[in-house]
């Protein structure tokens, strides 16, 4: 990575990556359902992650700024977000949930207020390998069928002293040939997210659609939205949470609004969720999160809740322990209980432990284990996996050094 100033108003930053990872993980927004780890041979790869200028000034007599070149983005998880399909693997660039794109973020200051029009090049970032970096599906009928091109626009207003509010509309269109799509090469979404804190209490809203369309003619534009309601209270050394979430069918965002399981963003699904942090002292962590859905509607195709009797729970307690000052250990176990109406009720579960060790300030070692059971008794093809069962575990090493 490089980066510098070359004055007090423009600055730069670029990222040159090289590695195998491309290889074994795929690109930054790929999920590999199914596939096996490679053991070793992985072809060596290389890309450029950012590589942009940012320009600081005044427009109107209002503040302005503008970051040209390849840039990273995200709005709001029901918006534009890019998911961590890797929770093994401890990355800045997997983790931070930006889409990456050729093109620009321009940033209007009023007051309170900030405005983004933000847009660019979002297909054939590929790597030296000819992969690309986030690839959008956009498949309705065509696997091929990606997002080519974003153009968005994004305001964000602080709300008295306790609150905020984000806005949003977003297009992603494709140069893929509607009639192979199901008639569809674009990708509209809008929606608003707001948020409130009052004294230790969290209040926060969200509501998003997507219209999937044929240029500016709507094609699905029913069962298309997903709402979140959520509240958070910290009192002493407790984090409660809880809300509920609604996301329908055909409700098509390159978000990242969670995970059931080996399913992540599910549709189809509503219900609610919560969870409670217990801190005892200052190097202990315990945790204990569920969540408890049940089908939108009957004959949701791709989806797994299926059937509107069909429900999924979802369970997870963990233990993050601070050993000493540069010692750390965490320990989790997760269960997910898919159950049908009619017929076997696949199960999940997963157990990690893991240490990490500060080697100095700007360096640590990570050692992992994850173990993994899935059995998706016979329904495999409605979760997107080949085969019936997958057992076995994975030891994660991974040493970070920052300079």
């Amino acid at each position: 990575s490089l980066s510098g100033k070359v004055d007090d108003n423009t600055s730069f930053k670029g990222t040159l990556v090289f590695g195998d990872t491309f290889a074994a993980l795929g690109g930054l927004n790929t999920r590999n359902a199914g596939a096996p780890f490679n053991n070793g041979g992985n072809a060596s790869d290389m890309y450029i992650y950012n590589l942009s200028a940012n320009f600081n000034s005044a427009l109107a007599g209002q503040g302005f700024n503008a970051e040209v070149g390849r840039v990273g983005h995200q709005v709001g998880k029901y918006l534009w977000k890019r998911s961590d399909y890797t929770p093994y693997y401890a990355n800045e660039r997997w983790d931070n949930g930006n889409f990456i794109f050729d093109g620009a973020i321009l940033g209007f200051n009023f007051g309170e207020a900030k405005v983004n029009l933000f847009g660019g090049k979002n297909s054939q970032r590929n790597t030296v390998n000819g992969n690309d970096l986030n690839m959008i599906g956009l498949n309705l009928g065509n696997p091929a069928a990606v997002v080519d091109t974003t153009l968005g626009l994004q305001a964000m207003f602080g709300l008295g002293d306790n609150g905020k509010l984000n806005l949003a509309y977003i297009i992603h269109d494709s140069d893929v040939n509607p009639t192979t799509n199901g008639g569809v090469n674009r990708l509209s979404v809008y929606g608003a997210e707001a948020d409130f804190n009052f004294s230790g209490l969290a209040v926060s809203g969200k509501y998003s659609q997507s219209v999937a369309g044929r240029g500016d003619t709507s094609v699905i534009d029913s069962d298309n939205s997903a709402f979140e309601v959520g509240l958070g209270y910290k009192v002493s050394n407790f984090n409660l949470m809880g809300g509920y979430r609604r996301v329908e069918t055909n409700f098509l965002a390159a978000g990242s609004w969670d995970r059931i399981g080996t399913v992540w963003n599910p549709r189809n699904i509503e219900g609610f969720y919560a969870g409670v942090n217990f801190m005892p002292n200052d190097t202990m962590n315990v945790y204990v999160k569920g969540q408890f859905m049940e089908a939108v509607q009957a004959g949701a195709a791709g989806n797994p809740l299926v059937s509107a009797n069909d429900d999924v729970t979802s369970f997870k307690v963990g233990l993050d322990y601070k050993l000493a000052s540069n010692w750390g250990f965490k320990a989790s176990y997760e269960d997910v209980r898919w159950n049908y109406a009619a017929g076997t009720d696949p199960n999940q579960r997963w157990f990690h432990v893991g240490f990490d060790y500060g080697l100095g300030a700007n360096s640590n070692v990570a050692i992992g284990y994850l173990y993994s059971d899935v059995d998706f008794k016979g329904r495999q093809a409605a979760f997107g996996f080949g085969n019936n069962r997958y057992r076995g575990g994975l030891i994660t090493t991974q040493l970070s050094v920052k300079f």
